[in-house]
């Protein structure tokens, strides 16, 4: 079996807010630097994560002006990489309008391609 959906398109967050995260994913994909995101929480935690595709040429254009000279693979694993795109994405939150809750704590994992691990 693959499971290839969500099984629920809301969930409750610790402090008991709703999210309806197809909604936040399509809010944070007008990132111009992702590709892809999958957010997730749970009702155990007060905040959401989210694993991420960078756009390459985006991430690379970064490193660059960054002086740093890793592959698309080695900045999708670079401490500096997830931080800069975190940012950016929560930039894009916040004019969309997100509420506080639906920022993003965390870029938990960014994915090469879309493949973890390549």
């Amino acid at each position: 079996m693959k499971v290839i959906d969500r099984k629920k398109e809301v969930f409750k967050l610790s402090q008991g807010e709703y999210v309806a995260v197809e909604s936040v994913e399509s809010k944070y994909l007008q990132c111009p630097l992702v590709t892809s995101i999958w957010v997730y929480g749970n009702r155990f935690e007060s905040f959401l994560v989210a694993v991420v595709v960078p756009g390459r040429k985006a991430l690379e254009d970064w490193a660059a002006e960054h002086h740093l000279t890793d592959d698309y693979k080695s900045l999708c694993q670079n401490l500096r990489a997830r931080n800069y795109i975190l940012d950016e994405l929560n930039i894009t939150g916040q004019k969309q309008p997100l509420r506080g809750f639906e920022l993003l704590e965390a870029a938990s994992k960014l994915c090469a391609d879309g493949k973890e691990g390549t």
